[in-house]
């Protein structure tokens, strides 16, 4: 807490960075948004090594759809009358996050049932492939909000950011080695949104 404002100064994105990142939002940009307002919401699901199990007997966990289909009903009900949000899926385990989430089918759903409701809200979905860490995590970082997993990688780029920042209140699991070691209210930031939910139920290998 004490060395935040220091430290923000310090970790800034360099020229070339930034460039890439705002070259690849503007390609990003559904056309027919082009001078129109809208919100980017960036979304970090970490897996890969996690899906392992030694790592969910030590305590780590993934949260399940209904988490992010929450953390993404409440920055669409937040925006209503006639908004636009894209979504931006970041993840370490881009192949098995459209699989086992699906990103797409929760925005077709949340678009439907926007435009059931009293207000409107255009939902995009973009998934950032092809990119190494460095950019997924100055592309998290130059987000309106961040919807987080589990994991250090997703906190900075939620941190930096420094945004509205949703996080999986599901980790780490509970009575678990992690748990014992983890103080909750000084990892997560006190302006930050728990959401919980399930988490998958174990690992891959």
């Amino acid at each position: 807490m004490g060395v935040e404002s220091a430290l923000r100064r310090h970790l800034r994105l360099l020229p070339n960075i930034s460039a890439a990142i705002h070259e690849y939002l503007e390609k990003i940009r559904p056309p027919t948004w082009t001078g129109q307002p809208f919100s980017r919401v960036g979304i970090h699901v970490r897996a890969g090594d996690i899906l392992r199990r030694d790592k969910w007997a030590f305590g780590y966990t993934i949260p399940q759809r209904p988490y992010f289909e929450q953390a993404m009903r409440r920055f669409i009900v937040q925006e209503q009358h006639s908004g636009r949000i894209q979504f931006i899926v970041t993840s370490d385990s881009m192949a098995w996050v459209k699989r086992a989430i699906n990103f797409t089918s929760i925005a077709s759903a949340l678009k439907q049932t926007s435009s059931s409701t009293r207000y409107t809200v255009l939902v995009e979905v973009a998934h950032c492939e092809d990119h190494d860490a460095a950019f997924d995590l100055g592309l998290l970082s130059s987000c309106d909000a961040v919807i987080m997993s589990t994991g250090t990688y997703g906190w900075w780029g939620a941190w930096l950011a420094n945004k509205t920042t949703i996080y999986y209140s599901g980790w780490p699991r509970p009575w678990s080695a992690l748990a014992g070691i983890i103080k909750r209210d000084d990892f997560f930031p006190s302006n930050w949104i728990p959401i919980g939910g399930p988490a998958f139920p174990c690992c891959q290998t």
